[in-house]
């Protein structure tokens, strides 16, 4: 959460003061999220959904972008790593055919 709110206060050019302003809480709340030692209410989330489709921020992107760089990440650390979209889970042993 700490990353999407910088990432938000950042896309707007703001310090983190005006900010805090803006979203109508103090200047220590918006530093304590962003340094992840509390996180906003599910009130302020929601305000912060807002706060982004008035002002055009697509978090979706941002999302997309952190997961994928965190995918390349641990294809470069484990290059022959298989990935499996199952929920229960691989039975038995993978052989590869040919």
């Amino acid at each position: 959460m700490k990353d999407i709110i910088k990432y938000i206060r950042v896309n707007r050019n703001l310090s983190q003061q005006k900010f805090a302003e803006e979203l109508g809480v103090a200047f220590a709340t918006v530093n304590r999220w962003e340094q992840g030692i509390t996180i906003p209410s599910d009130l302020i989330q929601n305000t912060l959904f807002e706060y982004c489709k008035k002002n055009n921020i697509n978090l979706s992107i941002y999302i997309l972008n952190k997961y994928t760089d965190e995918y390349n990440k641990l294809l470069l650390q484990y290059p022959n790593i298989l990935f499996h979209g199952s929920k229960s889970g691989l039975e038995n042993e993978i052989n590869p055919r040919s």
